[in-house]
């Protein structure tokens, strides 16, 4: 994953979380780690919402990257101002442009999930919540865009972080017990678009759903091919780090130029040839 960056108090959630699942694509269709640093501001800008600061779609902003792409921060940074709504891609002389291939929807259940993070890489989510379960007089919404890249099961001595609105309860972290109830379950890590409310996992947070249905919203993944102003497809790596013989060259189809000689199937687990 590329580093997390702050949305601020803007309504760019979806933009951020569109453009960070493209950066950590794009070094996975190259197979290695480029610093490639998009702009937030043009995929919420430029995508054809009418108010961008208000929210969006994840989808708006992944469908702009896939049919004009996304430049670079530099030429086109962040501003944290509603007046700075309008898109101005038309003005700056970009260093860098992804595209991407496209994107499909992945089901709202546990298990395509994890198929999709496995098969596809980190997707671009939102979830919705209403309530709170262990404080049922306080009612509140979070409507938020973010990157699901992994997940994990909840473990004996696993400490868990909370955070509630109103302000009235504050923030808070308890550690899991033995015989807690909620050990063995799944959890989803997702990658924020701040670090101001997660600073205990830097940027990340982990969220247990239990009805997916109800909670999770607009999961995509991203197609390759991806195409960039700076690296073509001769770029990507094809290695066998590991000396086991399978080669590994990154989420799209094996390169061309890969010797003839390397296997077809690429290499999945290094402890197993």
């Amino acid at each position: 994953m590329t580093p997390v960056k702050n949305q601020d108090d803007s309504g760019y959630c979806s933009a951020f979380t569109a453009v960070s699942v493209t950066e950590s694509i794009s070094r996975l269709y190259y197979n290695q780690l480029i610093n490639f640093d998009l702009s937030e501001q043009e995929a919420a800008c430029c995508n054809g919402t009418s108010n961008p600061w208000t929210g969006m779609a994840v989808s708006a902003p992944l469908k702009y990257i896939r049919d004009y792409g996304v430049c670079d921060e530099l030429a086109y940074p962040f501003v944290n101002s509603q007046d700075s709504s309008m898109c101005r891609s038309s003005e700056i002389t970009p260093n860098e442009l992804i595209t991407i291939g496209g994107y499909s929807y992945v089901a709202a259940s546990e298990e395509s999930i994890k198929e999709a993070l496995i098969k596809h890489g980190p997707l671009a989510s939102a979830i919705k919540y209403w309530g709170w379960d262990d404080y049922p007089n306080t009612t509140f919404t979070i409507n938020h865009a973010m990157a699901i890249v992994g997940y994990g099961q909840l473990q004996l001595g696993d400490t868990i972080y909370y955070w509630v609105e109103p302000n009235g309860y504050g923030n808070g972290a308890h550690t899991v017990h033995e015989g807690a109830p909620r050990i063995g379950t799944t959890y989803l890590i997702y990658k924020n678009s701040s670090e101001d409310y997660d600073s205990a996992r830097g940027g990340y947070m982990y969220f247990i759903h239990y009805n997916y249905g109800r909670s999770v919203h607009s999961t995509y993944y991203i197609h390759p091919q991806i195409t960039s102003m700076n690296y073509t497809d001769d770029d990507i790596v094809c290695e066998d780090s590991d000396g086991d013989g399978y080669y590994f060259w990154g989420i799209g189809e094996k390169p061309s130029w890969c010797p003839e000689w390397v296997p077809n199937t690429t290499d999945g687990n290094d402890n197993n040839s």
